[in-house]
């Protein structure tokens, strides 16, 4: 009898995740498809599951937008906020994990109060001071405001990774002639390899779809593409083609990315739970 109710259970258990899976990617998979259609075909009732497919939107996606700007900002600012991000607030989580000073124990809570304020709240500050220095239309400005939402990400992450190091192997290193800062370098960092790939996955996933910050602090010489998705929602109606041929190619890179770097992704996620 418990074997029957373990095979029903393993059976059940199956098919919820068949069926999540295929809910979870039938919009990734219906994008990738109309992307590859004529508009007459996109919408039509019932669905065209069969169709001959053409390149034409992603041809004139690249023919008449700065696609390969856009793609060249996105990627600065998306590269450039997660190395200072996660180079910075690893060391602060470090300190945070490892060290005992005041407000030690209360600071993570109020770090963590940064990812509650909703973006929006700060964007006029944050337009009026990059107009004052002059940061309008850079890729410095759009990379200073996605770190500051970014930073406290990262240390509240980094720090469940670096409690769930054992403190002995950095005692090890340092009575072996370590330094601190050389323990950190050459013990724990390689150690906490999955919870850094995690949590770049993380910073550069955001600083790539951010939208709200871009369209407000760029120009025509820094547009990212959520900027340029945008733009194909006219006055005169949506250009889906060209929308959606758009959509894929802002997903490639982070389908390919997680592809990559899937297992260290996993590794990451427990070990980052194992303490808190």
């Amino acid at each position: 009898m418990s074997l029957i109710r373990k095979v029903v259970g393993n059976s059940l258990l199956g098919f919820l995740l068949v069926v999540t899976f295929l809910i979870v990617l039938f919009p990734v998979a219906w994008t990738i498809m109309s992307s590859f259609k004529l508009q007459v075909d996109m919408f039509s009732i019932p669905p065209v599951w069969f169709f001959k497919p053409t390149l034409l939107y992603y041809i004139k996606i690249f023919t008449d937008k700065p696609i390969f700007k856009s793609i060249l900002n996105s990627t600065v600012i998306a590269s450039f906020t997660t190395i200072i991000s996660v180079s910075v607030g690893s060391i602060a989580a470090y300190s945070l994990a490892r060290f005992k000073f005041f407000g030690s124990r209360s600071l993570p809570v109020v770090i963590l109060f940064g990812q509650m304020i909703p973006p929006i709240t700060f964007i006029i500050p944050y337009f009026i001071l990059m107009r004052k220095f002059a940061l309008l239309d850079t890729h410095m400005a759009v990379i200073i405001t996605h770190t500051c939402f970014t930073l406290s990400f990262v240390v509240w992450l980094m720090r469940s990774f670096f409690i769930s190091i054992p403190r002995e192997l950095e005692e090890a290193a340092i009575i072996d002639g370590c330094s601190q800062i050389g323990a950190f370098l050459r013990v724990v960092v390689p150690l906490a390899a999955p919870g850094l790939a995690t949590t770049s996955i993380f910073c550069f996933l955001y600083s790539w779809n951010e939208f709200l910050y871009a369209l407000m602090l760029t120009g025509v010489k820094t547009q990212t593409l959520p900027v340029v998705a945008a733009s194909f929602v006219t006055p005169i109606g949506v250009l889906w083609g060209q929308l959606f041929s758009l959509v894929v190619i802002v997903m490639s890179p982070m389908l390919i990315l997680g592809i990559l770097i899937r297992k260290h992704f996993v590794k990451g996620l427990a070990l980052g739970a194992v303490k808190g």
